[in-house]
């Protein structure tokens, strides 16, 4: 693993906000933040015979400028593409979303005087408006029907791709709504807020099925104590960004708190499907977690060690990994030790990360204007697990 922070002016040194890798294009990612554009970039591998450890980025990589999106007159929260990536996806503080599509137009100069001419033509084609606040996270559906939002004016809005309309307005949250996501079986979405709740909805009635912030943790002398699960609006974040495994077995959580022996602890939570009521585990941290991000590929089981026991009963294993607000941990669902971490790395708190689709990057994004990629050799992580043909054919 390698550890790479590009010295150019992503957005003008603007605080960065947000970031998400293409899903089916690898070397391609959108970033956004205070600056009000969105830009998209392209990772280029250089060759071995190119790249010299003595020189300044002996990385292997080099970040190359794409397009710039403009549109929003504001701070940009949150960029999404959708499961195919034909569609991008935008939010902010001027509480509008923005649904974006690449024209067939190519290399066309735009009326300003801009530094770089864009390779790819991206223009917005709809607009949603519903909101009252700035809006602080997006959510896709896998089939790409359906989008959800939640904003600081305490509310959850589920949208109709197709027709702008909305299916839902959601109001029981009694805080900012800083986190959504969209379970991939389409059954449930989930949504974190600073009121302390998690909640997990029906995509079919948009009821309310799960409140969950309060768990029993075991105490002394056969004792247990109701702790509650999460921050409140003390937490210093704008975001709570939850993710969810591809293939939806398991839901992963920031910003969580627990208290262990009269002490208050920082965690983050994983969740399964069939229990979402309370964690099946947690994993302590430093400082409170703000994001989570989990690799796109299925990776095989590692050798077991004597006597090990598996966590999950997966055939395969996860790689994932959280950021706090100085700090990075990678973990598998395997293992759930940190077999890395980065730290320290950028001068201002860290706002989000996402893993490229064939697991060769991490890139990590601040508010100090500048973003970092771990990047990693082919099958570094694992090999990649392969799906029995007679398996899938059963489930389908």
């Amino acid at each position: 693993m390698k550890f790479y922070t590009p010295e150019i002016s992503w957005h003008e040194r603007d605080p960065i906000y947000t970031c998400d890798f293409h899903p089916t294009i690898p070397n391609k990612v959108a970033t956004a933040g205070v600056s009000g554009e969105i830009r998209l970039w392209q990772v280029l591998v250089k060759n071995v015979e190119q790249t010299n450890s003595k020189q300044k980025n002996s990385s292997g990589i080099e970040i190359s400028f794409i397009s710039n999106l403009k549109r929003h007159t504001k701070s940009v929260n949150v960029v999404k593409w959708n499961s195919d990536g034909s569609l991008l996806a935008s939010a902010g503080d001027e509480q509008v979303i923005f649904l974006w599509n690449e024209n067939d137009i190519k290399n066309q100069k735009t009326l300003d005087n801009e530094e770089y001419e864009n390779k790819e033509n991206w223009f917005a084609f709809k607009t949603f408006r519903g909101h009252l606040e700035d809006i602080l996270d997006l959510a896709w559906s896998r089939d790409s029907t359906t989008l959800i939002s939640g904003s600081i004016d305490n509310s959850v809005i589920v949208w109709n791709v197709s027709t702008g309309s909305k299916i839902a307005i959601l109001k029981e949250p009694k805080g900012f709504v800083q986190g959504v996501v969209f379970d991939p079986l389409g059954a449930t979405y989930s949504v974190l807020s600073t009121d302390r709740c998690m909640r997990v909805y029906s995509t079919t009635s948009n009821k309310c099925l799960h409140n969950v912030n309060r768990m029993q943790m075991p105490k002394d002398d056969d004792q247990s104590v109701n702790t509650r699960l999460f921050y409140d609006d003390t937490l210093k974040s704008f975001f709570r960004r939850m993710k969810y495994s591809s293939d939806g077995s398991l839901l992963f959580t920031p910003s969580g708190c627990l208290e262990i022996d009269e002490k208050y602890v920082n965690v983050s939570f994983i969740f399964t499907r069939n229990c979402y009521t309370k964690p099946c585990l947690y994993i302590p941290h430093d400082k409170p977690s703000t994001a989570v991000s989990v690799c796109p590929v299925k990776f095989e089981l590692s050798a077991k060690k004597d006597n090990e026991e598996l966590i999950f009963d997966l055939a395969y294993r996860y790689v994932f990994a959280i950021a706090t607000e100085d700090s990075v941990f990678l973990y598998d669902t395997q293992r759930l030790t940190p077999f890395a971490f980065v730290a320290d790395i950028h001068y201002s708190n860290l706002s989000d990360l996402s893993w490229s689709s064939d697991a060769r990057f991490l890139i990590i994004t601040s508010i100090d204007g500048f973003s970092t990629f771990l990047i990693f050799k082919e099958n570094e992580l694992g090999k990649a697990y392969v799906e029995n043909v007679d398996t899938v054919e059963t489930k389908a």
